[in-house]
């Protein structure tokens, strides 16, 4: 079946995700993909979709190689809280605007595709960072693409 392979591929993810002023938290993510030799299809690198950059099927670049970056703000305070009305000021919801940018060299296009958007993300557990329920509303800045693509995901990050 053909089912023997022999390639290289290489993934090196950088993320760093700190409060830059008071509480204002940035997280960013660098995300390089090389492979060589005989790749098979399914084992290149890509771009698009939830992994990479939002707002684009996935896979909608295929290539030799992939870079990828994403920049989250996590908006500091809960902006629920601030309306007296007890549902809403305890719901815990954060804001997160984003943006999303990647490409992939040697491949079906070489061009870059960007992103924008603003997520909704709760969390589930008492202890923060650890797990949630996020709701990703991403706008594509390609006219070809789709206005609007909305995902809904579970994180958790231990």
């Amino acid at each position: 079946l053909g089912g023997d392979f022999r390639f290289n591929r290489t993934d090196i993810t950088v993320r760093a995700r700190g409060f830059v002023v008071g509480r204002q938290e940035f997280d960013l993510t660098l995300a390089g993909l090389a492979t060589g030799d005989e790749v098979p299809f399914q084992r290149l690198a890509d771009v698009g979709g939830l992994s990479t950059v939002r707002g684009y099927e996935r896979r909608t670049h295929v290539g030799k190689d992939s870079f990828a970056a994403r920049l989250e703000y996590l908006v500091p305070s809960d902006l629920f809280a601030y309306p007296r009305i007890p549902l809403l000021r305890s719901s815990r919801i954060q804001f997160v605007p984003w943006a999303d940018a990647g490409r992939v060299g040697e491949g079906d296009s070489m061009d870059w595709i960007r992103a924008a958007g603003i997520g909704l993300q709760r969390y589930l557990w008492p202890v923060e960072n650890a797990a949630n329920l996020r709701l990703d509303f991403a706008f594509p800045f390609d006219g070809d693409s789709r206005d609007l693509v909305v995902y809904l995901w579970f994180v958790a990050l231990w």
